[in-house]
């Protein structure tokens, strides 16, 4: 059977008027994605890994059977009453690379609902202390639904984290966890949402967006004949000075 990341209404490549999204594709998508936005911080390796065992839990056949079920629409983010998919990826990267996995399992298993407390003293939900040692069988049943093999061993390593100071890894992994949430983001909306994803890149320049902001403050604000317009042209030119 096809695993699938995400399905949308189409034309129907499955026969059924849903259109599936691979998830394998999913994965090496995002890991690539994660990867290119990480390097410019030295932190490739770290990205692209996150990125390739984010979504292992959608292996799953029952993670498979409710996205099918739930025409998949907004199967893919966790809730109460859903089955949990975020949580195997923690587990293999952690069963897999020790220290240097748990520093990647709080971003895999956060993609979805934000970055995880560790203890049960400090945790909104569930900690992932927790969350790591009750749900090891969640990791058996994503390898049961035909996990590939060259996806659960990657054959990545990973370097040394580019830091200089212990107190500097919080920043570092809120980096990471913005790569990866944002990689798996764009491309599930260009599965999702063809038309807003083409819309995407192609950006003017910074100088080219400074000089049409200016025209368009000339032409709409120069007079400033009310005491709103004063004010702001007060405050525009203060933010000016002071950048």
């Amino acid at each position: 059977m096809e695993t699938w990341a995400h399905v949308r209404q189409g034309g129907g490549n499955n026969g059924d008027g849903w259109i599936s999204h691979d998830l394998a594709t999913h994965l090496r998508e995002v890991a690539k994605r994660a990867g290119e936005f990480a390097a410019p911080f030295a932190s490739a390796e770290w990205g692209r890994l996150a990125g390739l065992w984010h979504d292992l839990g959608k292996y799953q056949p029952a993670f498979q059977a409710y996205l099918r079920k739930a025409n998949g629409m907004d199967a893919h983010i966790e809730t109460p009453g859903r089955v949990k998919h975020a949580i195997a990826g923690a587990i293999h990267v952690t069963d897999s690379l020790g220290a240097y996995g748990r520093l990647l399992a709080y971003l895999i298993a956060g993609h979805h609902a934000g970055l995880p407390d560790w203890n049960p003293g400090e945790a909104r939900g569930a900690p992932l202390s927790q969350e790591l040692k009750d749900e090891a069988a969640t990791l058996a049943k994503a390898k049961s639904g035909g996990t590939p093999p060259e996806i659960l061993d990657s054959g990545i390593a990973l370097p040394k984290p580019p830091i200089g100071a212990a107190g500097e890894i919080h920043l570092w992994l809120r980096m990471l966890f913005s790569c990866v949430v944002d990689a798996d983001f764009l491309d599930t909306e260009r599965f999702m949402d063809e038309g807003r994803a083409k819309l995407r890149g192609d950006y003017p320049d910074i100088a080219t967006l400074r000089d049409a902001c200016e025209r368009y403050m000339e032409q709409n604000f120069s007079v400033a004949d009310t005491p709103v317009k004063k004010l702001r042209a007060e405050i525009r030119a203060a933010c000016l000075a002071r950048a």
